[in-house]
C-alpha cells in the first residue's frame, strides 16, 4: 500500500488557453475545449431615433425585437490579445457576465479563476462560493472542487463530511476523479471507516472511465493481490491502458513486464520501447533498466 500512500485528493482544473482539444481528464469540463475565441470586443452602433409615426405603420413583424443569436453562449470564452496571448483578465470579464446569469459552466470556471488566481486576486473563499454556486446546479466538476475544499478546509470550514458527500454526488454524475477520491477515502479510511471492497469498487469505476491514476493505481493492487485477487494479467491490462495515455509510471511498469514475463510473455524489444518512454519523461529507475537492457555485457542487476 505504500505506493497507495503517496496519491492525493485531486480536483478538477484548467488554464484559460485557447488551444483547442486541451485534454480532459475529469470527463467533465476540465481542459476547456474551446468554442468561441473573441478577439475584440466594441459595443454596438448607436442606432439612429426612429420616427414614431413610421414605426406604427410597420407590420409587428419588423418591429419585433430582434433576438439574441442562438447559441450565444461565452462560458467557454477566451479573450487573446495580440500574438495569440490570452488574456486572463479581460476573459474572466466575460464569464463572469455569465455566471451572473446563472450559466453553472461559467460559475465552475469564475471558481477556478478565483481558485489559482488567473485573471483575478486568488481568493479561496471567493472560489468555494463560485463552486458552491455551480454545484447547485449539479455540475461535476464544481462538485468535485468543492468537495475538496471541504475536506482540506481551504476557503471553506473544513467538514469531511460534506466533502465525501459532494465527491458521491460528482461521482454518481460520473466523474471519474470524484470516484478517485471516494475509492482513496475509503481505502485510506479517511472521513469514513476502512472499506476496501467500496473503495476497490469505486476505483474500478474511475478506472474503466480512463482515469489514468486510478488505472495505474487498481494496476498496483493487482501486482500485490490486496483488496482482490492477485492477477499479473489485470495488472498488466490496467498498466497498458494508463501507460498509452503517457504516464510514465506505468510506462516503466509497462517495461518490467516485458522484461520478466509479468502477466505478458518475455519480450525485449518491448521492454527496451516501455522504458524508453518512460526513461524519456524523466524516470530514473526506467533509465537504469534501459541501460542494463542496452548493454548486453554487464554483469549489473538492478532489482525491479
Amino acid at each position: 500500500m505504500a505506493a497507495w500512500s503517496l496519491c492525493i485528493f485531486f480536483a478538477a482544473c484548467s488554464v484559460f488557453s485557447p488551444a483547442a482539444g486541451a485534454q480532459d481528464v475529469s470527463g467533465q469540463d476540465v481542459g476547456y475545449e474551446i468554442t468561441e475565441i473573441i478577439l475584440e470586443e466594441k459595443p454596438a452602433p448607436a442606432k439612429p431615433a426612429r420616427d414614431t409615426r413610421a414605426r406604427r405603420r410597420t407590420s409587428s413583424k419588423e418591429t419585433a425585437p430582434k433576438q439574441a443569436p442562438v447559441g450565444e453562449d461565452r462560458s467557454s470564452a477566451v479573450i487573446t490579445g495580440r500574438g495569440g496571448k490570452v488574456d486572463h483578465e479581460r476573459t474572466v470579464a466575460v464569464i463572469r457576465r455569465e455566471a451572473r446569469k446563472g450559466n453553472a459552466f461559467a460559475q465552475y470556471r469564475l471558481g477556478l479563476a478565483y481558485e489559482f488566481g488567473r485573471g483575478v486576486e486568488q481568493d479561496p473563499e471567493e472560489a468555494a462560493e463560485w463552486y458552491a454556486r455551480a454545484a447547485l446546479q449539479e455540475h461535476p466538476a464544481a462538485l468535485l472542487n468543492l468537495g475538496v475544499m471541504f475536506f482540506e478546509g481551504r476557503g471553506i470550514e473544513q467538514d469531511m463530511k460534506r466533502g465525501l458527500e459532494h465527491f458521491e454526488k460528482a461521482a454518481a454524475l460520473g466523474n471519474p476523479i470524484a470516484q478517485f477520491n471516494l475509492a482513496k477515502a475509503y481505502l485510506d479510511g479517511r472521513g469514513v471507516p476502512v472499506d476496501e471492497a467500496v473503495g476497490i469498487a469505486w476505483l474500478e469505476k474511475s478506472a474503466e472511465a480512463d482515469f489514468v491514476m486510478a488505472q495505474h493505481a487498481l494496476a498496483s493492487f493487482y501486482v500485490e493481490g490486496e483488496g482482490v485477487k492477485q492477477n499479473l494479467k489485470e495488472a498488466f491490462r490496467w498498466n497498458e491502458r494508463a501507460a498509452l495515455q503517457g504516464l510514465k509510471e506505468a510506462q516503466a511498469a509497462l517495461g518490467l513486464a516485458y522484461e520478466k514475463g509479468y502477466g505478458v510473455d518475455p519480450d525485449m524489444r518491448e521492454a527496451r520501447r516501455w522504458y524508453g518512454f518512460a526513461a524519456e519523461q524523466g524516470h530514473l529507475g526506467a533509465a537504469q533498466r534501459l541501460l542494463l537492457l542496452q548493454d548486453p555485457f554487464s554483469q549489473r542487476d538492478i532489482p525491479p
